[in-house]
């Protein structure tokens, strides 16, 4: 078994946000609007969760967040 990966690409749908992060829960930051992220694993026996965080912040500085799962099933 080799390692399995899987490439997604997230749209940030916030309104009125001057700024946003993304954590990918694998190490890896972004601030782009909508990035694209691959997801790799090692793990050849179960599935790998990743939990993707995205804050939007406003102009006067409110933040909201949501949070996804990102499952990567291994080959």
């Amino acid at each position: 078994m080799g390692c399995s990966s899987l490439t997604v690409n997230f749209t940030n749908t916030s309104v009125l946000n001057v700024g946003n992060s993304w954590d990918f829960n694998d190490g890896n930051l972004s601030t782009v609007l909508n990035p694209i992220h691959t997801f790799t694993t090692n793990n050849s026996s179960s599935n790998t969760v990743f939990n993707v965080e995205l804050i939007a912040i406003s102009s006067n500085g409110c933040s909201d967040t949501i949070q996804k799962t990102v499952t990567l099933s291994p080959l």
